[in-house]
């Protein structure tokens, strides 16, 4: 299975739709996520993960810079 064709996979992404909004379920609406995008995998490989699995997220919200600025346009 090609992980890119999994992204844009309408049962994969209703699935993970799901999950997510019965986990809001426990959350005030200020607090709840409101959008997904699914994207690479984080690994230290190619940068988005230190070598103690943090996020870099320096680096995650510059090579995504248009996938989140996309997701506020949608509103």
């Amino acid at each position: 299975n090609n992980p890119v064709a999994l992204r844009a996979e309408p049962r994969i992404i209703a699935l993970i739709n799901a999950e997510v909004e019965q986990r809001n379920r426990q959350f005030a609406s200020f607090e709840t996520i409101k959008k997904i995008t699914l994207v690479e995998e984080f690994t230290i490989d190619n940068g988005l993960l230190t070598p103690t699995l943090k996020v870099r997220r320096s680096e995650a919200a510059e090579r995504y810079r248009d996938v989140i600025e996309a997701m506020y346009r949608e509103e």
